[in-house]
C-alpha cells in the first residue's frame, strides 16, 4: 500500500511541476507586460541628431522634440527645445533655449533644465509654471524651479498671477513670494506672499493659496468682505467640498459684527443632461432686534424671529419615457430675510440668477409674503398630458389672520385631444381634481371635467373651427378649524353646468412689392383679419366657494374681430420681420340686452379699441406701442411705449412709459366702465462700454401714483482690464440708499469690498 501511494503520487509530480511552471511562465509575462507598460520609449527627433554608443547618448539641435507615450500614469510627455542632450542608459536630460514641458497635468517654460526622466524630477531655470483654468490662466514664474514629482514644484523668489505676459512690462498686479509650493491637481501655497501693484507693496500675509489646478478639489475659496450700517463688518469665508464629478458643495461660514454667527451652505448634483438639482440654507442667529424707528424698510415691522433663515432649491429630474418631474422649494423664516439680504455670494440676488441660469425659472420676487413650494410631475404621450403637483403655501406676512393659507395637496390633470376616423372632428378634453387644504379655514375639493368637439372649416379663402362642450364642475366643501369661527351656510357639495360654444373665422392675404424698379422683391405685405364669437351662459355661483380666481366664470355673449398686419423683408432664402399693425375690439350682445340701472346709466357694448405697432426701423432700433382707446369719448386708457436700441451685449438704450387708468386690471381690453385712479411710470435704463475695459450700466425709474411719487436709480461704472476690476455702484430707493465699491482680481475673486 505505501509502495502503490508513493508511486502514485510519484506520477502525479510531473503534472503538478508542469502546472507551477506554466504559473511561473504566466507570472513572467505578466509582470514582462507590466514593464512595458509602465516603461515606454521615449522618442526624439530634431533637425541634426548625433549619437555616441558608449555611453549610449544622443545630442540633438534645432527643433528638438523628445515626447514619451502614454504610459502607465495615463499622460504623454512632450519635452521640446534648441539644444538637447539625452543620456538614454542613465534617462537624464539637458537641454536649453526655447525650453517648453508639456503634459496634462503640467506646462512649463524655461531658459534651461536638467530632469531625470525616470524620476520625474529636476531643476529648470528662469521657468514659468502655467495652469489653464479656461477664462483665465494662472502663471507662476521664478529664478529656479524644482521639480520634485509628476506636476509637483518648489520655487524661489516667484511671482504669481493670472495676467497675461506682456515683455518688458510688469504685471498690473503679481503676488511675491519666497517660496511656493504646488501639488499636482492641488493648490498654489505660499509663503509668506506679498501683494504687489506694479512694483508697489500693498497687502502682506504669511500665508496664501491659489487655486493651481485644472480639475475640481475641495478648498477655500476667496472669502467676502463687507461692511454695512446695519450689519457692520461681516466676512464669509467659503469652502468647497469635491464630493463626486457630477456632485459637489459649498458651505459659508461667516460672522457680522452687528448681527452675530452666519452659515450657508449649497448643494449640487447633475444626473444627466436634463436632470439636475440645487439646494442652498442660509441661517443667522440674530442678536439685533428690531425696535421702533429702528425697523428695516421704515415699515413699522417689527420683526422678532432670533433665528433667521431662508431654504431654497430647484431639482428637475427626467424619468425617461417622457416622465418629467420639478421640485420647487422656497422657505423663510421672516418677510424682512430676503429683502435685507438680498447681496452676497449667498443671498437673493445671486441664487435668483443662478436658478434661471440653470433651470430656466427663478424665484418669486423677494417682496411676496406667500412662499410657494411645490413638486410636479408629468408624463407626455403623443395626443395626451397627464400631470400631477403637491403645493405649499407659507404666509410669512406676520398679519394675524383667521385663517391659514390653502395648501394644494393634491392638484391633477389629464387633457388631450383626438382626432375622430372619416370624420372631420376630434374630441378635446381638459379635466382636472384640485384638493385645497387648510389647518384653519374654508378648504374644498373641485372636479373639473371639459369634453367638448370641435370642428374645422374650410370656405374658399376662409378658415376658421368651431368648438361646443360641457364644462362640469363638482364640489365637496370641507369647514377645518374652529367651527364656531368657520361656518359654510351653503350646500357643502355644489355643482355648476356651462355649455360654452365658441367659433373662429380667418383669411390671409399677401401681396409682394419691389422698391428698386426691377423684378426682385423687396418686401411683403400680409394682412390677417378675423371674427370670432363667443357665448358663455349665466349661472348663478355664488354658492361656490372661490380660491383660486377659476371658480368663477364669467357670462360672454360677444364677437370680436382683429385685424393683423405684418410687413417682412424678403432677401434671397431669408425672410426677416420688420413690422406688425394690429387692431382688435370686442362687441358684447349682454351689454347691449342689459338692464339700465338708472336713468344716466348707458350701454358700452364696445370694448376699448386695442392697437398695436412693433417696428424696427434699423438693424438694431426696435420699437412697440400698445394703446387702448375708449369709443365713448373717455380718451386712451391704457398705452405702453417701448422702444430701445441694442448693438450686441455692450451697448443697449431702452425707455418704456406706461400709463394705465386702473392699475388693480392688467389686460389692456374693456376700461371704459373704470374710474379708478391712474398710474403712471417711466423707465429709462443704459448700459454701453466707454472703452474695452470700461463699462457702464445705470436706470432710472420714477411711478406716479395718485400722490405717492416714488424714484429708484442705480449706477454701476466698471472698470475691468485683463486680470483686474473696480466696480462702483450707487442705488438710491425709496426705503434704502447704498454705495458699494468692489475690488477683484481674476482669479483670486473680490479682493475687497465695502457698502455703505
Amino acid at each position: 500500500m505505501t509502495a502503490r501511494r508513493t508511486a502514485g503520487r510519484g506520477r502525479r509530480q510531473p503534472f503538478l511541476g508542469l502546472w507551477i511552471g506554466i504559473g511561473l511562465l504566466c507570472l513572467l509575462a505578466l509582470a514582462g507586460r507590466a514593464t512595458a507598460q509602465e516603461v515606454e520609449p521615449w522618442e526624439i527627433t530634431a533637425d541634426r541628431i548625433t549619437r555616441l554608443k558608449e555611453p549610449s547618448i544622443v545630442i540633438a539641435e534645432g527643433n528638438v522634440i523628445l515626447r514619451r507615450a502614454t504610459g502607465a500614469d495615463g499622460e504623454e510627455v512632450v519635452i521640446m527645445a534648441d539644444w538637447m542632450r539625452y543620456d538614454v542608459a542613465l534617462g537624464q536630460v539637458k537641454a536649453r533655449g526655447n525650453l517648453s514641458l508639456h503634459s496634462a497635468s503640467e506646462d512649463v517654460t524655461a531658459e534651461a533644465a536638467r530632469l531625470d526622466l525616470n524620476e520625474q524630477t529636476g531643476t529648470l531655470a528662469q521657468g514659468t509654471l502655467t495652469f489653464d483654468h479656461g477664462d483665465y490662466t494662472l502663471r507662476i514664474a521664478g529664478q529656479e524651479l524644482r521639480k520634485t514629482g509628476v506636476a509637483t514644484y518648489e520655487i524661489k523668489e516667484s511671482r504669481v498671477t493670472t495676467c497675461p505676459a506682456q515683455p518688458g512690462k510688469v504685471e498690473p498686479w503679481a503676488v511675491q513670494s519666497g517660496e511656493v509650493r504646488v501639488k499636482k491637481e492641488g493648490m498654489a501655497v505660499l509663503k509668506p506672499a506679498m501683494l504687489m501693484i506694479r512694483n508697489t507693496p500693498v497687502l502682506y500675509t504669511p500665508y496664501l493659496t491659489f487655486p493651481a489646478k485644472t480639475q475640481r478639489e475641495s478648498g477655500f475659496l476667496t472669502p467676502e468682505l463687507s461692511s454695512g450700517k446695519r450689519d457692520g463688518f461681516g466676512l464669509v469665508a467659503p469652502y468647497f467640498i469635491n464630493i463626486f464629478p457630477n456632485v459637489d458643495a459649498t458651505i459659508y461660514p461667516g460672522y457680522l459684527a452687528e448681527r452675530g454667527v452666519f452659515v450657508g451652505g449649497e448643494f449640487r448634483y447633475v444626473a444627466d443632461a436634463n436632470s439636475r438639482g440645487i439646494f442652498a440654507l442660509n441661517y443667522l442667529r440674530d442678536r439685533k432686534e428690531d425696535k421702533i424707528g429702528d425697523e428695516f424698510g421704515s415699515d413699522s415691522y417689527l420683526r422678532t424671529e432670533k433665528d433667521r433663515y431662508w431654504l431654497r432649491g430647484k431639482a428637475d429630474h427626467d424619468f425617461g419615457d417622457h416622465l418629467f418631474g420639478r421640485l420647487d422649494l422656497d422657505l423663510a423664516s421672516d418677510r424682512d430675510y430676503l429683502e435685507e439680504y438680498r447681496r452676497g455670494v449667498s443671498g437673493y440676488d445671486s441664487s435668483a440668477r443662478q436658478f434661471i441660469n440653470v433651470f430656466k425659472r427663478g424665484l418669486q420676487e423677494e417682496t411676496v409674503y406667500s412662499r410657494e413650494s411645490s413638486l410636479q410631475l408629468s408624463k407626455w404621450w403623443p395626443s395626451m398630458v397627464a400631470a400631477g403637483e403637491l403645493q405649499t403655501v407659507q404666509d410669512i406676512s406676520d398679519t394675524p389672520s383667521i385663517t391659514t393659507p390653502a395648501q394644494t395637496l393634491p392638484r391633477l390633470l389629464f387633457n388631450g385631444r383626438y382626432g375622430l376616423d372619416r370624420l372631420p372632428l376630434s374630441v378635446a378634453w381638459d379635466s382636472e381634481y384640485i384638493h385645497y387644504w387648510r389647518n384653519e379655514g374654508i378648504g374644498y375639493q373641485r372636479l373639473d371635467l371639459f369634453p367638448r368637439i370641435i370642428a374645422p372649416a374650410h370656405w374658399g379663402i376662409l378658415e376658421g373651427w368651431a368648438s361646443a362642450g360641457l364644462h362640469q364642475t363638482l364640489y365637496a366643501v370641507d369647514v377645518n378649524g374652529d367651527a364656531a369661527t368657520h361656518t359654510w351656510s351653503f350646500d357643502r357639495t355644489p355643482t355648476r353646468t356651462v355649455t360654452p360654444f365658441e367659433a373662429h373665422a380667418a383669411t390671409s392675404l399677401a401681396r409682394d412689392y419691389s422698391t428698386g424698379g426691377g423684378t426682385t422683391d423687396n418686401w411683403r405685405h400680409l394682412m390677417r383679419p378675423s371674427l370670432a364669437y363667443q357665448y358663455q351662459p349665466a349661472v348663478d355661483q355664488q354658492t361656490l366657494p372661490d380660491l383660486d380666481g377659476t371658480d368663477r366664470l364669467d357670462a360672454r355673449n360677444q364677437l370680436t374681430y382683429a385685424w393683423d398686419n405684418y410687413l417682412i423683408s424678403l432677401g434671397g432664402d431669408h425672410q426677416l420681420p420688420m413690422g406688425r399693425f394690429s387692431l382688435r375690439q370686442a362687441y358684447s350682445f349682454l351689454e347691449e340686452r342689459r338692464d339700465l340701472a338708472t336713468s344716466g346709466d348707458q350701454r358700452r357694448p364696445f370694448s376699448d379699441l386695442l392697437g398695436r405697432l412693433e417696428f424696427n426701423p434699423a438693424q438694431h432700433w426696435s420699437l412697440d406701442y400698445e394703446t387702448a382707446w375708449s369709443v365713448y369719448g373717455q380718451g386712451n386708457t391704457y398705452y405702453n411705449l417701448t422702444t430701445g436700441y441694442a448693438s450686441g451685449n455692450d451697448n443697449r438704450l431702452s425707455m418704456q412709459y406706461t400709463y394705465q387708468r386702473n392699475p388693480e386690471i392688467r389686460a389692456p381690453f374693456f376700461y371704459s366702465d373704470q374710474a379708478a385712479e391712474s398710474e403712471r411710470k417711466l423707465t429709462l435704463s443704459l448700459a454701453t462700454r466707454l472703452s474695452p475695459a470700461v463699462s457702464l450700466e445705470g436706470s432710472v425709474a420714477q411711478r406716479w401714483l395718485a400722490n405717492d411719487d416714488n424714484v429708484d436709480q442705480t449706477l454701476k461704472l466698471t472698470y475691468a482690464p485683463s486680470c483686474w476690476g473696480m466696480v462702483f455702484m450707487f442705488s438710491n430707493t425709496a426705503d434704502d440708499q447704498r454705495f458699494a465699491f468692489l475690488f477683484s482680481l481674476t482669479g483670486i475673486g473680490n479682493l475687497a469690498g465695502f457698502e455703505f
